[in-house]
């Protein structure tokens, strides 16, 4: 059983892809939201009933389970024969590489017509020409925009930063739950602006969705990892899908499903349909510029951002 944040559509890939390979090994996908991920296997855990084998979810996510004991290390010798680049596990043996996403700033083309109206940096976004019409999932839960934020802080300083994040917060932006909601909310026209991932932006352009990447914001790379669950029930069948999943066979199944891969070699030989509709003028930044604390810390970080933003009860 693996617990993920994959959609739907992504987890059918998945499981066809496994089926394929392990015939004879059940794979159980469990699609659930990246916070979700989070919140049902610390629950299952401290309740002593684990059900997953195998975690995938943001690196922010995972040093959360880490740190309460939800994860065990697993030396998967698989990540150095394939060649993966440091950076791209912050703990090795227990996060093991899985994919980079890109977090991007997007739009609705109906809604706004004209370029020359886009907010050029991050403080137009406290314009209020926006509010109520920017869609961002709820940087509490320490995952995409959150993860987008927090990469202005080390420059900005903290002072600076804040009251960026409350003049965004005064303008009272459409808070979900998920980056994939926010979308959503961009693509029915409920939002002007929306902070999106790369792999779901795709799949809205090619379904023929009125949506674009707001001219010059940088990307920023969302790096994911997958674990083996303290307690698996099955351990041997956790430790064989990492491997899998880190091999290149697995790595061209994570870009069937629409994400972009950990593994250089296939985000080079599938550059085309990892980068998708991507601007070619458009600027990805590095996992490096994500702060570290954002994912050693992550309790602190969602402590911080509800002060700001609230939405932890």
């Amino acid at each position: 059983t693996l617990y993920s944040s994959f959609t739907t559509t992504a987890n059918a890939v998945l499981v066809k892809d496994w089926n394929q390979t392990f015939p004879s090994i059940t794979l159980n996908s469990v699609p659930l939201t990246a916070s979700t991920v989070t919140s049902e296997a610390l629950t299952q855990f401290q309740a002593g009933h684990v059900t997953a084998d195998a975690i995938t979810n943001g690196l922010a996510s995972l040093m959360q389970l880490n740190a309460s004991g939800v994860l065990q290390s697993y030396q998967n010798y698989n990540e150095q024969l394939e060649g993966y680049p440091p950076g791209y596990s912050i703990a090795p043996g227990i996060v093991h590489p899985s994919t980079e996403d890109v977090d991007l700033l997007a739009y609705n083309t109906q809604l706004v017509t004209s370029t020359s109206s886009l907010p050029t940096n991050w403080t137009d976004l406290t314009n209020p020409i926006w509010s109520g019409k920017i869609a961002i999932d709820n940087p509490t839960l320490v995952t995409v925009t959150g993860e987008m934020f927090s990469t202005l802080e080390p420059s900005m300083g903290n002072a600076s930063w804040t009251k960026l994040m409350q003049g965004i917060a005064a303008n009272k932006p459409i808070l979900t739950t998920s980056a994939s909601q926010s979308l959503s909310d961009l693509t029915s026209g409920q939002a002007s602006l929306a902070v999106v991932l790369l792999s779901s932006y795709n799949t809205a352009v090619a379904a023929g969705s009125h949506v674009a990447v707001v001219p010059g914001f940088a990307g920023q790379a969302h790096v994911t990892g997958i674990s083996l669950a303290t307690g698996a029930p099955q351990p041997a069948c956790g430790e064989l899908l990492i491997q899998w999943w880190t091999s290149y066979a697995g790595q061209e199944m994570i870009i069937q499903s629409g994400r972009g891969a950990a593994l250089p070699a296939a985000r080079i030989i599938n550059a085309t349909a990892v980068l998708g509709s991507l601007p070619s003028t458009t600027v990805i930044n590095p996992p490096s510029e994500v702060p570290v604390g954002y994912f050693t810390d992550s309790t602190g970080w969602a402590s911080y951002y509800n002060t700001i933003f609230g939405g932890l009860g």
